[in-house]
């Protein structure tokens, strides 16, 4: 009985690991984020975690135009680069996204 239970363990966790059951869009992946669900966080694809801003604090947050800003200075990190360093907007998808 113990080899059949292992045996289904090892099984599903196959099946899971090919079924792509992580958070399939943003909205979800960050709400992982915020509850420290350490299941979910592990099937965020590696895109989604790579996209910037991402602070501890504020992990992976909407798009600039669905966010709603507190102040003026929360908004500096969507802001673009204007030091001469030819950064891209943080709101585009090459500026989301971190090489």
């Amino acid at each position: 009985l113990q080899a059949a239970v292992k045996r289904a363990g090892r099984d599903e966790a196959k099946q899971l690991q090919l079924a792509d059951v992580g958070p399939s869009d943003l909205r979800t992946a960050r709400f992982a984020f915020l509850e420290g669900d350490t299941k979910m966080i592990a099937g965020v694809p590696r895109h989604m975690l790579g996209q910037q801003p991402n602070y501890e604090f504020d992990p992976l947050p909407p798009p600039l135009a669905d966010n709603i800003f507190s102040s003026e200075g929360v908004q500096l990190p969507w802001r673009e680069n204007d030091g001469g360093g030819g950064s891209a907007a943080l709101d585009t998808p090459a500026g989301r996204e971190f090489a």
